[in-house]
C-alpha cells in the first residue's frame, strides 16, 4: 500500500511498539519509534564500552574486560555471560565433527541457545559425511529427525563394515535383470550396495525410534551378522524377480501402444521407470522392496487386459490419474523437512491402489482406497 493511502496522522494505539530485551528478560529499550529505539541502544552500548575500557578491576590493574580474560584463563568457560555469547556457549556441545562411532554422550531432542527470558531451541543431530558422522543443531525439528535418521545410518554401517563384507557370497542380480537396467539406467553393482544398506536400515532402524544415546544405538547391533544376511538375501532376491518382470514389460508396453491404449501405455512407462529406474532401491523401504515383484506383476496383468478392455482401464486410470498426479506434484515441490515421510507412505499406498484398480487378484498389502489417499 502506498503512504498517500494512508492518513496523514495514525492514532498512537495503532503503531507497532517495539521492545529490546537482554538474556534476562529485562527491558533496554521500548517505544513505537523505531529509530528512536535504536538510538536509545546505540547509546546505551556506547556508555556500557566507555565504562568497560575506563573502570579498572579490583585486583587486576585492568579493565573489566581484562578481568574477564583472566576468568576464562583460570578455567571458567568464555561466554558464560548472558546475550550472544551465552548462546554460543549453550551452542558449542552439540557440534562435533568425525565421529566413527557414538562416543559423544546422549544427545537431548532439543536445546535452548537463547536465554532463559527468549528461548530459541535448536535440534541436535547426527549429520552422514560420507565416511563419517558429525553432531549438528538445526532450527527444525522436522529437518533434524531427517538428517538424524540418515546419521544413524551411517554409523551403523561403519559398525558393521564387516558383516556388510561377508554378503558378497550372496548370489546377485541375474543377467536378464542386468537387461532392463542397461535400458533404464543402474548397473548390478550399485543395486547389490543399495540393497545392502536397505537391509542395514531394516534391522537397525525401521519400525524403531531413533536412538538418542549410545546404549540405544548398540541394542540392534547385537547377532546383527546373520539377520543381515538372511535381510540381504531376500532382498536382492525381490529386487531380481522385479527385474526380470519388468524386462519383458518394458517392450510389452509399446507393442500395446495405439491411440486408444495411449493414455494406459503412457502410465504404465512412467510407472516402470518410477518403479525401477536408476536409484529406485535408495527410494524405498524393505518393505516396498519385498512388494516390488507383485507392483510389477500388477503391470504384467494390467497389460493383458488392455488388450481387450481399453475403455475400461481408461475409466479406472481417470480414478487413479488425479492422486497420481498429486503426489508427482508434491514430490517436486515440498521440502524436504516437511512432511516426507507422509510423502513417501502416499507414494506406496499409490502402488497398492494400482494394484487394487488393475490386479485386484494379486491382494493389497493395506486397506487403501481413494478415501484413504
Amino acid at each position: 500500500m502506498t503512504s498517500d493511502l494512508w492518513p496523514e496522522t495514525v492514532p498512537p494505539h495503532l503503531l507497532m511498539r517495539f521492545c529490546v530485551v537482554d538474556g534476562k528478560g529485562h527491558t533496554l529499550a521500548a517505544g513505537r519509534d523505531l529509530e528512536i529505539v535504536r538510538r536509545q541502544i546505540s547509546d546505551a552500548e556506547a556508555r556500557a564500552t566507555e565504562h568497560d575500557e575506563t573502570v579498572p578491576a579490583v585486583g587486576t590493574g585492568g579493565s573489566r574486560r581484562a578481568a574477564g580474560r583472566q576468568r576464562s584463563r583460570g578455567g571458567k568457560p568464555v561466554g558464560a555471560a548472558t546475550g550472544s555469547g551465552a548462546r554460543k556457549e549453550t551452542a558449542a556441545p552439540w557440534q562435533r565433527t568425525g565421529m566413527m562411532t557414538w562416543d559423544c554422550g546422549a544427545l537431548p531432542e532439543r536445546v535452548n541457545v537463547g536465554s532463559v527470558a527468549v528461548p530459541i531451541y535448536h535440534y541436535p543431530a547426527l549429520v552422514d559425511r560420507g565416511d563419517a558422522v558429525d553432531v549438528q543443531l538445526f532450527p527444525h525439528a522436522e529437518r533434524a529427525r531427517r538428517q538424524h535418521r540418515l546419521g544413524l545410518l551411517r554409523l551403523y554401517l561403519l559398525a558393521l563394515d564387516k558383516p556388510l563384507r561377508g554378503l558378497g557370497s550372496i548370489k546377485g542380480i541375474s543377467g536378464q535383470s542386468a537387461t532392463i537396467l542397461a535400458v533404464i539406467g543402474g548397473n548390478t553393482r550399485q543395486i547389490v550396495q543399495d540393497i545392502a544398506v536397505c537391509a542395514v536400515a531394516a534391522h537397525t532402524l525401521d519400525g524403531r525410534a531413533l536412538p538418542r544415546d549410545g546404549e540405544t544405538f548398540a541394542a540392534p547391533l547385537a547377532g546383527a551378522g546373520a539377520a543381515l544376511y538372511a535381510t540381504t538375501r531376500e532382498l536382492t532376491a525381490a529386487v531380481d524377480l522385479a527385474l526380470q518382470r519388468g524386462s519383458s514389460c518394458l517392450l510389452a508396453v509399446e507393442q500395446q501402444r495405439s491411440p486408444v491404449t495411449a493414455p494406459a501405455c503412457d502410465d504404465l512407462a512412467q510407472q516402470l521407470r518410477l518403479l525401477l529406474g536408476e536409484g529406485f532401491v535408495t527410494r524405498a523401504t524393505a518393505a516396498a522392496l519385498r512388494r516390488l515383484p507383485t507392483y510389477i506383476q500388477g503391470i504384467i496383468v494390467r497389460l493383458e487386459r488392455l488388450k481387450y478392455g481399453a475403455a475400461k482401464d481408461l475409466q479406472r486410470l481417470a480414478m487413479l490419474a488425479p492422486y497420481r498426479d498429486r503426489w508427482l506434484d508434491i514430490r517436486d515441490a515440498i521440502p524436504e523437512s516437511e512432511d516426507a515421510d507422509a510423502v513417501a507412505e502416499y507414494r506406496w499406498l499409490l502402488e497398492e491402489w494400482r494394484i487394487s484398480l488393475f490386479a485386484q487378484e494379486l491382494g493389497t498389502a493395506v486397506k487403501v482406497s481413494a478415501k484413504r489417499l
